[in-house]
């Protein structure tokens, strides 16, 4: 048995060390998607991470970066097959020189942006990730318990009709991909 080989809902098997395009189906990566929790579930309420990818993708569009909307919403997929995790744990690995995980979620994000096309140029990497560090400002202040003890500087406000809602599991993995095909078109 390869113990480096994971089943997915849609019976996909994918072999994490070496992961293929071919193994990448979007209903694995929404479905996986909307039952992780930000924020380690250190979070007022139940917030999924297929949440915060929709919320990144509209900001991208409000950045006036509509071309980058996809990408955007597969900016953090490989977390479907790796599971998310929280900043802290991120900035401890980097301190200890384990790049193991970042490698296999590069690997990941390879494979996906594959999958769908994806070509990013490294400016268009800085919009989505300015989209990502919007989105955490947003979510912290909207989500979390203590946000001044996270956060520091002046707040980053949503744009116009951009809200954190409550929301389904089933709902987040319909609206994911939706959006998904919607801007495969």
């Amino acid at each position: 048995m390869n113990k480096t080989i994971m089943d997915t809902v849609t019976g996909s098997r994918i072999d994490l060390s070496h992961p293929s395009s071919t193994d990448i189906d979007v209903k694995d990566i929404s479905n996986a998607l909307s039952r992780l929790c930000r924020f380690g579930g250190h979070c007022q309420r139940f917030y999924s991470v297929a949440q915060h990818a929709l919320l990144v993708s509209t900001l991208v569009e409000a950045l006036g970066r509509p071309d980058l909307a996809l990408a955007a919403l597969h900016h953090d997929s490989h977390e479907a097959y790796i599971g998310d995790m929280i900043n802290p744990v991120k900035a401890f690995l980097s301190a200890t020189g384990d790049s193991a995980f970042r490698q296999l979620g590069k690997s990941l994000d390879q494979c996906i942006f594959a999958a769908f096309q994806i070509n990013l140029a490294a400016t268009d990497v800085a919009v989505i990730k300015e989209a990502d560090e919007w989105a955490f400002d947003i979510e912290v202040r909207e989500l979390m318990a203590e946000p001044e003890n996270i956060l520091a500087g002046p707040s980053k406000v949503a744009p116009n009709g951009i809200t954190i809602e409550v929301m389904s599991q089933t709902r987040a993995r319909d609206l994911f991909i939706a959006r998904h095909a919607s801007l495969l078109r």
